[in-house]
């Protein structure tokens, strides 16, 4: 005899309440259709997203890292006589530093931007803070960095001079800054960071 039939009900009640028991059974017994994969595709779209946002992180630093070294450790701006263009001894030594860094990191896009101050040429400061910049490019160019590495040239004229600076000399200048990764698989900073630890690094 089971307990329902135990307890002094009336038979309706009795019949009721083994109907909704035997409802309740059944249901936990049943699996709702497609649940399980339902809770995985979630589960992996949300650890696709959590990956994409950590991976973004991880550029970030590794990015940051690199170009902290490069400010540090390597000459990033070249300076210019009074109206010209023209690469002195010291801007070529300069220059092939920064060569042997960019070949380090081909993952690595770099901006070159031309200055001038405020007293060359007038209007045509533009057209000579081009100049500068080319000229450094090419010869980037010529030590082996590939073009694609070089992303852009960006005459600032006498837009941009600095009051910082000591002399207006200090803004006949062309500076060399980390632009972006190329490469959408970006290796780790310590992977990044490894190259430029190793005994020829720059």
């Amino acid at each position: 005899m089971s307990w329902i039939e135990e307890m002094q009900w009336d038979p309706q009640s009795k019949a009721i309440c083994a109907l909704v028991l035997a409802i309740t059974i059944g249901c936990a017994n049943v699996q709702p259709p497609n649940s399980a994969v339902a809770s995985v595709n979630l589960d992996a779209l949300g650890f696709a997203e959590a990956k994409a946002n950590l991976t973004v992180t991880e550029q970030t630093a590794a990015r940051l890292a690199v170009a902290k070294w490069f400010a540090v450790h390597i000459p990033t701006k070249i300076s210019f006589a009074n109206g010209r263009s023209h690469l002195s001894a010291d801007a070529r030594r300069a220059l092939t530093q920064q060569a042997d860094f960019m070949k380090l990191f081909p993952e690595i896009g770099f901006y070159i931007y031309g200055h001038a101050d405020t007293r060359e040429l007038g209007d045509a400061t533009v057209a000579l803070s081009a100049a500068r910049a080319r000229a450094v490019h090419d010869f980037l160019i010529a030590s082996g960095v590939p073009a694609a590495q070089l992303q852009g040239q960006i005459a600032r004229g006498s837009a941009d001079v600095s009051p910082a600076l000591a002399s207006d000399a200090g803004n006949r200048r062309v500076v060399t800054e980390l632009a972006s990764f190329l490469v959408t698989d970006v290796p780790s900073r310590d992977d990044l960071m490894m190259r430029v630890s190793a005994p020829n690094s720059p």
